[in-house]
């Protein structure tokens, strides 16, 4: 017997299929549809349904009949709500990471010409990576070597040729013996807009030392870096360099040029690590480097007297070989004398140089020649016999400390 009235039943639905072909989708496709079918009784049925779609708000269904076979028509409404899922519907939601830094965090001596590049982890939306072009710290990517007080300027900005590596362009050199850092901010993207989850920051690499001396009779030597103390109480001697020029000086009162008298300054070379290439003995034969050490250039300029300037290169035969005086340079002034010489000139590219030095007064010790201004740990006298010079300078180029520093003060 049927009932009258209405009755109502929770129904959960899937995929329906209607009499008229209509399908009905409650997985959230994002579809509305409505379908009617012929119930037994001859009455009618039908079914609503609703869905905000993959990761919407949810689904309704309402299914209502009317009739049955023959009956007094009643009716049944079924109401079903599924809540949908919070999401977007999938995509990329992983922020991008740094993954590397060039030149990398404990670096040292890099060189002051050189660029930094930094690389993530995806491909990243090249507009968000961006490089100030002044001294503020607004790019998403920054240098610094104040801990972002101030930043590097950057000349054309990041550069990338395939939205995973930046690249940056310092507008000036990078100074001498200083440590710089790179952050990356969250303002910088990937091709999805998700940013860098947390700002990043190296913890740095150093530079290499570098100083250049004009050669204009001004000494502009660095006495905290370039100076070292001689054999001979009141005088002194400079060695230092940049990344493409080596430079010598000495300070002395015994600098008069044009005044009478015969005094030379001697610079002598190597790039032989094992001091083994080159001659032992000094071009006059008045001084020696060691126990059997050789040295395999020389510079010598005159001090008192006539002007007088040589380049020559050492060999076992002696020094009779010319050196040139291309790239090549000096200035002499009253009290003072400096030099530059290019690293070239001693080497393609020398990894090391070792300078030494002294000068001899030839009309001292009766003729036989006076050797004084030596490296300390030498002892000021006659050349009657070779004297052992004793020190050298020994830089390791590019250099991560400066020339004076206690280590590179050495012994044949």
């Amino acid at each position: 017997m049927r009932h009258p009235g209405v009755m109502k039943v929770a129904l959960t639905l899937g995929l329906v299929a209607c009499a008229d072909g209509t399908t009905l989708d409650d997985g959230g496709g994002g579809t509305a549809a409505t379908g009617t079918w012929s119930g037994s009784g001859g009455g009618t049925t039908t079914a609503t349904t609703s869905g905000a779609g993959a990761g919407g708000a949810g689904n309704t269904t309402t299914t209502s009949s009317s009739g049955g076979e023959g009956g007094q028509g009643g009716s049944t409404t079924s109401t079903t709500t599924s809540a949908g899922g919070s999401g977007s519907g999938g995509g990329d939601v992983t922020p991008p990471t740094v993954v590397d830094v060039t030149p990398g965090d404990g670096t040292i001596a890099v060189l002051s010409s050189s660029k930094v590049s930094v690389t993530f982890s995806e491909p990243m939306a090249p507009a968000s990576v961006t490089a100030s072009a002044n001294a503020s710290c607004s790019g998403t990517i920054q240098l610094s070597k104040d801990d972002f007080l101030s930043c590097v300027p950057i000349v054309g900005g990041a550069v990338t040729e395939d939205d995973l590596t930046f690249t940056l362009t310092p507008n000036a050199a990078l100074a001498s013996l200083s440590t710089y850092k790179v952050r990356v901010t969250t303002g910088a993207t990937d091709a999805a807009g998700n940013g860098v989850a947390q700002a990043f920051e190296s913890s740095g690499f150093s530079t290499a030392f570098r100083h250049t001396v004009v050669m204009d009779g001004v000494n502009d030597f660095f006495p905290m870096s370039d100076a070292f103390a001689t054999s001979t109480a009141g005088n002194q001697l400079y060695v230092t360099h940049d990344e493409t020029d080596l430079f010598v000086g000495l300070s002395s009162p015994d600098i008069a040029p044009g005044s009478a008298g015969n005094k030379f300054v001697y610079f002598l070379f190597s790039v032989d690590g094992a001091l083994a290439s080159g001659n032992t003995l000094s071009s006059d034969g008045k001084a020696k480097f060691g126990a059997g050490k050789a040295m395999t250039f020389h510079y010598k300029e005159r001090i008192v007297g006539a002007t007088y300037k040589e380049y020559r290169v050492g060999d076992a035969s002696g020094w009779t070989a010319d050196w040139g005086t291309q790239n090549k340079s000096s200035f002499v002034a009253t009290g003072f004398l400096e030099a530059q010489i290019a690293l070239s000139e001693l080497g393609a590219t020398p990894s090391s140089v070792s300078v030494t030095a002294f000068t001899i007064d030839y009309a001292g010790d009766a003729g036989s020649g006076w050797l004084y201004n030596m490296f300390t740990g030498a002892t000021d006298g006659s050349g009657a016999a070779p004297r052992d010079l004793v020190k050298y300078v020994g830089l390791t180029l590019p250099a991560s400390a400066v020339p004076n520093d206690a280590t590179h003060l050495k012994s044949f």
